[in-house]
């Protein structure tokens, strides 16, 4: 957040209410079930109706402006060495995750299948 001067503490705010909760989550599940890989992560924050710094509501943001801030945080974090993981993107049942050497790997929740390529939708598969 240091990096984006836009952002405001309603923002910020938010994020650590999320993280907050999530390391409770995390703190309380039985050992072998996060030694699994098996973490249920919490939807990530609800961004509407974001309040500037002086509590007036922020305007929403557009579709585009969405794309443009995916794109930005895309070319950053390749710039970084990083790699950028779409889980939205991502078929039915399939997470992402890394190996413990930080390599990049694709599992199924509901199958326990795992594939170090990106499994892809079915509209994907079809050439749509």
């Amino acid at each position: 957040y240091s990096r984006n001067d836009n952002l405001t503490v309603d923002h910020v705010m938010r994020l650590a209410h999320y993280v907050d909760k999530q390391v409770d989550i995390i703190m309380k599940m039985p050992k072998e079930k996060l030694q699994s890989g098996l973490v249920d992560w919490l939807p990530p924050p609800d961004w509407k109706n974001v309040l500037d710094d002086t509590g007036v509501p922020l305007p929403a943001l557009t579709d585009a402006q969405i794309a443009e801030e995916k794109e930005r945080q895309l070319r950053e974090i390749q710039e970084s060495g990083g790699v950028y993981v779409d889980e939205e993107s991502l078929p039915g049942g399939w997470k992402a995750a890394f190996t413990d050497a930080g390599k990049l790997y694709y599992w199924n929740t509901d199958t326990r299948e795992s594939s170090w390529e990106r499994p892809k939708k079915e509209k994907e598969q079809a050439g749509e």
